[in-house]
């Protein structure tokens, strides 16, 4: 399958929920964007599933396994030195640093607020947005 030329990066909260998680990694899987994050992303996620007690550590690792497993080619590096030009919320820095260095056009997050101001060329997507916007045509 050639890959579509849509790239997005998900943001942690997005791959918290399991539904939410499983309709975006079925989405990307099918080809219909290219999905990014970085480790730092993944550790949030991964930290944030423990804290919360929605799944045991050695679950959350395994979760992350399969997920690095099945799209290896969705971490993002190299984006670090990036992360302190971004203008936006501080902690979310990182995110907009890793959508810089993808060349993503949306980052998906369920906290829009955090993502303002962008660099030009990229925006910020509700779950909701994202996926309405990338149906089949």
């Amino acid at each position: 399958m050639v890959p579509a030329p849509f790239i997005v990066v998900v943001d942690s909260n997005l791959l918290y929920p399991f539904t939410l998680r499983d309709t975006l990694l079925r989405a990307a899987a099918s080809g219909f964007f290219q999905l990014r994050w970085s480790r730092e992303i993944l550790d949030e996620v991964e930290l944030n599933l423990v804290e919360n007690g929605v799944m045991p550590a050695d679950k959350a690792q395994r979760l992350r396994a399969k997920m690095e497993e099945h799209f290896p080619e969705a971490e993002v590096t190299g984006y670090e030195l990036l992360t302190p030009a971004m203008q936006n919320d501080e902690k979310d820095r990182h995110v907009v640093a890793v959508a810089v260095k993808s060349g993503a056009q949306v980052i998906a997050t369920a906290n829009s607020k955090h993502f303002t101001p962008l660099p030009e060329g990229i925006e910020a997507q509700s779950p909701d947005e994202f996926l309405c916007s990338r149906r089949a045509t």
